[in-house]
């Protein structure tokens, strides 16, 4: 097949597909959607069955539901995640304990590069997570932090 030949074939086919798209829009124009005979009332020209008409129910009914808040969530959020407070470790180092009754007292060396001195009901460690002394022995002292008792105990050997 040369190509005077695929030419031909091919505005042939146009042609076809032009005249067939001519015919489809004059017809949608000329012929009658439907026969007077199959319509549900003679004259009406109506395709949708009258039957229907009593069974939609009234606009008025519909005042219940256009008063409805349609842009609040379908669904319950889910409740929020438990977000832990994470415990901080204790911004003070146990550095030595002096029990001597009645004024038993403990050395701390804190964050700040300081050496604190504290005694029973002090408070010790940076701010805001502080602890409070609650007891001193000579072999330990307990503290209250984070609303937790801990227990320090001096190593003496680890100090030499």
């Amino acid at each position: 097949m040369n190509l005077k030949q695929k030419k031909q074939m091919l505005w042939t086919a146009t042609a076809v597909l032009v005249a067939a798209t001519v015919i489809a829009v004059a017809s949608t124009f000329m012929l009658p959607l439907e026969s007077a005979e199959s319509s549900n009332q003679p004259g009406d020209g109506r395709l949708i069955d009258s039957s229907l008409d009593n069974a939609l129910p009234a606009i008025a009914q519909f005042a219940d539901v256009w008063s409805l808040d349609l842009r609040k969530p379908i669904y319950d959020a889910p409740p929020p995640a438990k977000v832990e407070k994470k415990k901080s470790p204790l911004q003070a180092k146990l550095v030595g304990i002096a029990a001597e009754d009645p004024s038993n007292s403990t050395a701390f060396f804190t964050v700040k590069g300081s050496t604190v001195m504290a005694g029973v009901g002090d408070k010790v460690g940076a701010e805001p997570d502080m602890a409070v002394v609650k007891e001193i022995t000579p072999e330990k002292v307990v503290l209250e932090y984070q609303g937790n008792e801990m227990i320090l105990t001096f190593d003496k050997e680890e100090s030499k």
